[in-house]
């Protein structure tokens, strides 16, 4: 997995699902591209999307885990705290508030 691939619907699905593998060779690198994603803009929404109406095929695993991550990205970014980490824009802040 290659976490400089854009964050859409399938690619944040794949890693969701690879992200929960048993298998630390498949888990880690979906873990990676997970957190790389973390600033990209759109990926709080895009978790948030994939909670509220989950695509065919998303189990609760999935879903859960897309929680949890939107719990985390939130935790870190909702604000900017060190000069240079991008933080979740004003108009992400303001679709996530409008979906919770």
């Amino acid at each position: 997995m290659n976490g400089s691939l854009a964050v859409n619907k399938h690619n944040l699905l794949e890693a969701l699902r690879g992200a929960l593998s048993a298998d630390a060779a498949v888990r880690v690198p979906y873990e990676a591209a997970l957190a790389a994603w973390e600033a990209a803009p759109g990926y709080a929404t895009a978790l948030l999307r994939v909670y509220e109406s989950p695509p065919a095929g998303c189990g609760g695993a999935e879903r859960l885990l897309a929680v949890l991550c939107l719990k985390a990205a939130v935790g870190r970014r909702w604000n900017e705290r060190r000069s240079g980490e991008p933080a979740i824009s004003d108009a992400e802040k303001a679709e996530v508030r409008a979906r919770l």
